[in-house]
């Protein structure tokens, strides 16, 4: 990899992410029973790895920003700042989501490139141990908020609990620090190893983080736990709030996913569609495209979950076909004024 290379790998994975984003999203907003067939309930759960690979190909980001820009700790914090006010602007935008002081994927992305000047000064073995006190204290907090197993929506946007906001970034919003931060961490170690090429490496910390997911989970299983252990090992297939088993599966996902990106692009450097590169660059542009216009017509024009599954599906990949021939074009025009264009003029 010669330093001046933008890899295309992460792009593409991205742009997988955003697709994965849109489709869950849409599906979820338009149509009647989500649950109504095996596919949509499968393209529905596939859209949890979005936000898991948004996260952790930041920290990726955050080490890979080093091979580029020199004064390189100043940037990550300014995108870091600028970030996380897109992330309140998006807040206002969409009111029948969240609330003024909801805590979102931008929010937590733009706060951990504020920390990222400081972490990733931390050697491999230093990010590990901070990763597992990430996950340990999650489950400390969780058991002292008293945190529900299931978080709802007016739940994770409320500002009325003790707290109000900070409690919301801390542990009960849509992507609160803990332990959200954790997939921060698994992307530095793994831009760690991508620059020491090393991406088998990552797909072994992906199956370490795998097997340790399944014997907590088995631990649970066999002694039937309770209060704190029971946070700490048992495997619910949502996370709001997210538990240590599925917190790990998704590092694990992600990783995996990360790892079988690099090895193609080192196998065939034009393996990745264009389409998917560009979708990448694009990541949140698209998210404040889709979220406002699309949740909130839903809602003001009275077709929210109104459609049947066929239905649902054919405008969904129609708008997905947009979404991306959009960004083909956006790239021939270098993608200006897009909020990726802004926030680097900035």
């Amino acid at each position: 990899m010669k330093e001046f290379q933008r890899l295309k790998s992460i792009d593409a994975l991205r742009g997988l992410a955003v697709i994965l984003m849109i489709q869950q999203h849409l599906g979820v907003w338009f149509t009647f029973n989500i649950y109504e067939t095996k596919i949509m309930l499968a393209f529905n759960a596939l859209g949890g790895l979005a936000a898991p690979i948004f996260i952790t190909l930041a920290g990726v980001g955050s080490i890979l920003i080093n091979l580029k820009h020199k004064n390189n700790n100043k940037l990550l914090m300014q995108r870091g700042f600028l970030i996380i006010l897109l992330g309140y602007l998006l807040n206002l935008l969409t009111p029948s989501w969240f609330s003024p002081g909801s805590w979102y994927v931008l929010h937590l992305i733009g706060f951990c490139l504020l920390l990222s000047p400081f972490l990733k000064k931390i050697p491999i073995k230093g990010l590990f141990l901070f990763l597992a006190l990430v996950l340990f204290a999650t489950i400390v907090i969780q058991d002292f908020l008293k945190t529900p197993p299931s978080l709802s929506n007016n739940y994770m946007k409320s500002l009325n609990h003790p707290g109000g906001i900070f409690r919301l970034a801390l542990a009960e919003g849509q992507f609160p620090l803990f332990p959200w931060l954790a997939f921060f961490l698994s992307g530095l170690i793994a831009g760690k190893f991508i620059i020491s090429k090393k991406i088998k490496t990552i797909a072994i910390m992906g199956g370490a983080f795998l097997l340790l997911a399944l014997t907590l989970s088995l631990f649970d299983k066999i002694f039937n736990l309770k209060g704190i252990s029971f946070r700490f090992c048992h495997l619910t297939p949502h996370f709001y709030p997210a538990l240590t088993p599925i917190t790990l599966i998704l590092i694990s996902s992600s990783l995996f996913i990360l790892a079988f990106f690099l090895y193609l692009e080192t196998k065939e450097k034009k393996i990745f569609p264009k389409a998917l590169v560009s979708t990448g660059r694009l990541s949140i542009s698209f998210l404040f495209l889709h979220v406002p216009i699309f949740r909130e017509s839903a809602l003001f024009f009275n077709f929210w979950q109104k459609m049947p599954s066929l239905l649902s599906s054919v405008i969904i990949c129609l708008l997905l076909a947009l979404f991306i021939k959009g960004a083909l074009f956006w790239g021939k025009k270098s993608y200006k004024y897009s909020l990726e264009w802004i926030i680097r003029k900035i």
